[in-house]
């Protein structure tokens, strides 16, 4: 959905859940993520050089194997740290609702979060993409 900070998607692949903890805990070595991993799922964020980005996506991933083929359930969506600012930022807007400007705050916020949408999470859930791609090859 479109300015929404939420994408769900499912990679399939023929290595075990084993095999995928191991690649999981590569990247993490490596400093390409941060967070933990099991043979069951990760939760990880993506190390970036700004870290200090809210709207950096969070990634949730649930590994299910069956016969020769697994398959990797990723959430990205968005820290609890951004839904907490955007919902105080927009409580200061309502608190303001009767005043003849009240919808100048609303319009500010929802063009801060369309941008920070575009330039964060979109752009980072695209590299993501790309990286559990390369990582779920044989």
């Amino acid at each position: 959905m479109l300015f929404v900070p939420y994408k769900r998607q499912t990679f399939t692949t023929t290595l075990s859940a084993d095999t995928l903890r191991q690649r999981m805990e590569e990247y993490l070595a490596r400093g390409t993520f941060k967070g933990t991993a099991t043979a069951e799922g990760f939760r990880v964020v993506l190390v970036t050089p700004w870290r200090r980005d809210i709207y950096q996506p969070w990634v949730l991933g649930q590994i299910r194997a069956s016969g020769d083929v697994s398959e990797v359930d990723v959430t990205y969506t968005l820290r609890p740290l951004a839904f907490t600012i955007m919902g105080f930022i927009l409580l200061m807007v309502l608190r303001q609702f009767f005043s003849a400007y009240s919808w100048r705050g609303i319009l500010l916020l929802g063009i801060l979060h369309c941008g920070f949408y575009l330039i964060s999470f979109q752009p980072l859930v695209r590299q993501l993409d790309d990286i559990f791609r390369t990582m779920l090859q044989n």
